[in-house]
Parts: structure tokens; C-alpha cells; sequence
């Protein structure tokens, strides 16, 4: 028997063994059966946001040595990465960094390349001796302005589309996009979950978490996720909150994930008002707050590039049983997950569906299990290497 290629893994800007993201989650389940080498860029500086820490960030990809890491299933490796001042999508510094995508499948005996970053390399239309499969995650073909930097950073996306051999995406609505776009069909790759896992977590883990000061004999709601993105909607719901806590006292926020201090902190919010705010928790601690919520939370601000997203948490909440009310996102709406209540990203409505007792009401469980089934990382992998493998992937070359 033919034993299948080895798989160069380029994620969008990140992967790291301790990061839950999609990328990261799919090349772990492929590994089981397939060798993956992940590009890692997680030792790069990532906190400071002032235009001194984006060049320290890119200085430390671009001077960084080749160089091998330890892996539990996925090899990963760091190799210098070029990003350019003016624009991701530059195509200099994607020249040099398909070089170095080149070298890596030498080195590493791989014919094939799986990416996500919508700026990172762009692969020679012909004799490129490799297949190249994108993985669209994010909505980039609607989510930049009309002016000559989001011209050219789209321009270059549907570059990049075009020359991949074979196209994935996490929503329908990305699916008929480049549909429309380019005339390929890309497969339908959803987000997926830990299922199982997440529905047998423990239960004593959880108790002791809800015993905690400000949360025992509380009505928990939970956001969970990076809030430091302009989408995140956090002021919309702190006043949704604040206003639904004058009718509910026993309502407590607990707001899980680097960002929220950007927002808490200005207005003076904290555990008086019912708001704690506990930045970024382990991995694997963070299921722990799936369960503890009596409600889940998605507020984001309703955009092209929200409007065809899967988040996980909306996946892991589901797992978990937990009921959730989310902005009434295009993709989550056709989906129709039977946990998920909707109230417009305004925080009047927000704050009248946090007071209705008919919104903390849970699934039902058979219901919701039938509905989650498709949803599983196992699943979402084997569609992966279906459209990366499949006879649909040929391009001809």
C-alpha cells in the first residue's frame, strides 16, 4: 500500500500545540493517519499593538533561523517569514516566502501544501513541482474598503484562489462567493468540536468553578473568545447587560479571553457590577466555562466578515448543552442549531432577551445531539483531505 504524502501545513498567522483554532484542530486529527509539518510562528511577539511592537513582530519573523521543533503527532518547524510594511498581500515578500515554502517541501519531502493566510505566498501559476490546496476561513473577499490597499489585498486573495489546486471553506456563504468569484465549487469544510470530549468534561471541575466568589448562586452568562478585534461587539453587550441586571440582580457576566480589559477598564466595570472579566484561561481549563454558563454569549457585530462565520465557541457550547443568544449572523441562521436564540446586535434587544426567562430555557438534548453529529473534527478532517485528495482537486496541471 501507498503510503500517503506528507502534508506542508501553513496556517494563517499562528500555530502552536497550545492555541484552539481551526487550523491547528485539523492538523491534529490528520496527523493520526497522514505526517503534517506545521509552519510555527508562535514565537514571535504578539502584544503590543503600537506600530514599534508590529515591526518588532515582523523583524523577529524575518530573522528567524530554520529550525526544527518537538511535536505530539504534528512536526513543526520555524523557517524565517517575510512580511511587508505596506500591504500582507505583498507580492515581494510573497516571493520570498515561497522560497522558503519550496525549501521546506524539500527538506521535508513533501509534494503537498494546505494554507490558509490570505497574504502569505502565492504559488507560480505552472511548474511548481507541488499541490497547493487554500482553506478560505475568513470572509477577505467582502471585508476590505474600496480603496487601492483593499483592491490589492483582494486582487491578491482571488490570486491565490485561483492557482490553489483544490478550495475549502467553513461556510455556504464562502462557498457561493468564490462560487460566484472564480466558477469553482469549493468543498464545504465546517468548523468543528471535541464532541465527545466536551460532553462527558467533568463535573466536579465545573461545581468548583461555580462556587467561586461572584458566581455561586449567580445566573452566568459567558463570552468566550479573543476580544481584542473592533467586531467583538463587548460595548453593545455591557450595556445590554447592565441594562437587564436592573431587572435580573442575580445576572453575572464573566468574560473569558485576552481583550476585555479594553472595554471593562475605561468604565470602571468589575465584580460589583456583576462583570468579571478573567482574560486568557489553559486550554485545557476552558471547557470548564462552557459548562458553568447558564448562557452562552455571541454579540458580534453583524459584517460581510461575521455574517459567513462558524465560531467555535457557538460549536462548543453546544457540546457542552448550554443554550446561547447570538447577534443573528447569516451563516448561523442557516443553520438553525437548535441552541442558538437570536436578538439583534442593538443593546435595547440585547438587554430585554437577557431578561427573558424564555431565553435561558436549555435544548433539548436529543435534539441538539442530532444537530451537533456533523460538527466533529473527525468530520470536518476527513472533508479536508477529501477535497485536498479527491478526483474534484485536479486542476489539470
Amino acid at each position: 500500500m501507498t503510503e500517503p504524502e506528507a502534508i506542508l501545513w501553513i496556517g494563517r498567522m499562528r500555530f502552536s500545540p497550545v492555541i484552539r483554532i481551526r487550523e491547528v484542530e485539523l492538523a491534529r486529527v490528520i496527523a493520526r493517519s497522514r505526517r503534517v509539518v506545521a509552519l510555527d510562528r508562535s514565537d514571535a511577539p504578539w502584544d503590543d499593538p503600537s506600530p514599534y511592537g508590529r515591526i518588532r513582530h515582523r523583524l523577529a519573523l524575518a530573522s528567524g533561523g530554520w529550525k526544527t521543533l518537538p511535536g505530539d503527532g504534528v512536526e513543526r518547524f520555524r523557517m524565517p517569514v517575510w512580511m511587508s510594511n505596506r500591504s500582507p498581500g505583498d507580492r515581494l515578500a510573497a516571493r520570498l516566502n515561497e522560497r522558503g515554502v519550496r525549501r521546506a517541501l524539500a527538506w521535508f519531502g513533501c509534494r503537498r501544501v494546505f494554507h490558509s493566510s490570505p497574504g502569505f505566498f502565492l504559488p507560480p501559476e505552472k511548474e511548481r513541482g507541488y499541490r497547493c490546496h487554500f482553506d478560505l476561513v475568513d470572509n477577505y473577499l467582502d471585508h476590505f474598503p474600496d480603496t487601492r490597499y483593499g483592491r490589492a489585498r483582494r486582487t491578491f486573495l482571488l490570486d491565490q484562489l485561483a492557482r490553489a489546486d483544490s478550495l475549502s471553506t467553513i461556510s455556504h456563504h464562502l462557498c457561493t462567493r468564490i462560487e460566484q468569484e472564480l466558477g469553482r465549487r469549493p468543498a464545504y469544510v465546517p468548523n468543528g468540536a471535541a464532541i465527545e470530549a466536551i460532553a462527558s468534561w467533568p463535573g466536579e471541575r465545573v461545581q468548583r468553578l461555580r462556587a467561586r466568589p461572584g458566581f455561586a448562586g449567580r445566573r452566568l452568562l459567558v463570552y468566550v473568545g479573543n476580544h481584542m478585534a473592533s467586531f467583538d461587539g463587548m460595548e453593545m453587550l455591557l450595556d445590554g447587560f447592565l441594562a437587564a441586571r436592573r431587572r435580573l440582580p442575580e445576572l453575572a457576566l464573566l468574560i473569558v479571553g485576552p481583550g476585555a480589559a479594553r472595554v471593562t477598564a475605561p468604565r470602571g466595570l468589575g465584580p460589583g457590577d456583576g462583570v468579571h472579566a478573567i482574560g486568557p484561561v489553559p486550554a485545557d481549563e476552558v471547557w470548564d466555562y462552557f459548562h458553568a454558563a447558564d448562557l452562552g454569549l455571541l454579540p458580534f457585530v453583524v459584517e460581510p466578515g461575521t455574517d459567513a462565520c462558524l465560531p467555535l465557541k457557538v460549536l462548543e457550547f453546544g457540546a457542552a448543552g448550554r443554550p446561547m443568544l447570538a447577534s443573528p449572523l447569516a451563516e448561523l441562521r442557516r443553520l438553525a442549531l437548535p441552541h442558538v436564540r437570536y436578538a439583534p446586535h442593538e443593546a435595547g434587544a440585547w438587554g430585554a432577551a437577557l431578561a427573558d426567562e424564555a431565553t435561558y430555557i436549555p435544548p433539548d438534548p436529543a435534539t441538539l445531539a442530532e444537530a451537533m453529529r456533523p460538527f466533529s473534527w473527525e468530520r470536518a478532517a476527513a472533508a479536508l483531505i477529501e477535497a485536498m485528495e479527491g478526483p474534484s482537486a485536479s486542476r489539470g496541471r
